[in-house]
């Protein structure tokens, strides 16, 4: 009878080191990809150059699955350094902006009717890759967020299982 405990404790166990590893590891890849985004984000508001944009095409990006979200999506043409280019990049980050509601995103999109001039921002190092709004995404902070607190809970959890093992031992 004991054995049968034994088999379903240790199933039990590796059940909860598996989870535990997962956690872990789902939390190092958010920091990684929130940092990430923020050293790109950074490098791209620092050396930022100022071009004009002429805005091709507006419409609204719709995705469903926890929730319905929204996403602006502006394309816009621009030259530079005797090239034209074409983006579709709100913001310096690599991260999207999400709305909860069509109407907000439909209000960002109307900041930008098509065929109208804007001022654009374009990263040397990457030139297809400028931007319409020089202002910082909460997105990479979001994302380094989310990965120390599920950093922070896999560690709660390998901490119990060290508790967990050092009190079978004994």
């Amino acid at each position: 009878m004991s054995g049968v405990d034994d088999d379903s404790d240790e199933t039990t166990a590796r059940k909860a080191r598996y989870r535990c590893g997962l956690v872990l590891v789902l939390g190092l890849v958010m920091l990684w990809g929130g940092s990430t985004d923020y050293v790109t984000q950074e490098d791209r508001l620092e050396n930022a150059i100022e071009v004009e944009a002429t805005i091709v095409e507006t419409d609204i990006d719709r995705q469903t699955g926890d929730g319905t979200r929204y996403y602006p999506a502006i394309e816009f043409e621009y030259r530079y350094d005797g090239t034209t280019y074409s983006s579709s990049n709100l913001n310096p980050a690599d991260s999207r902006s999400s709305h909860s509601t069509r109407s907000s995103a439909q209000s960002v999109v109307d900041q930008y009717p098509e065929g109208d001039t804007v001022t654009a921002y374009v990263p040397p190092s990457e030139p297809e890759g400028a931007f319409l709004e020089a202002d910082r995404s909460s997105g990479p902070y979001l994302f380094l967020l989310g990965g120390v607190l599920t950093t922070g809970y896999g560690l709660v959890m390998l901490r119990r299982l060290w508790r967990n093992d050092e009190v079978s031992i004994q």
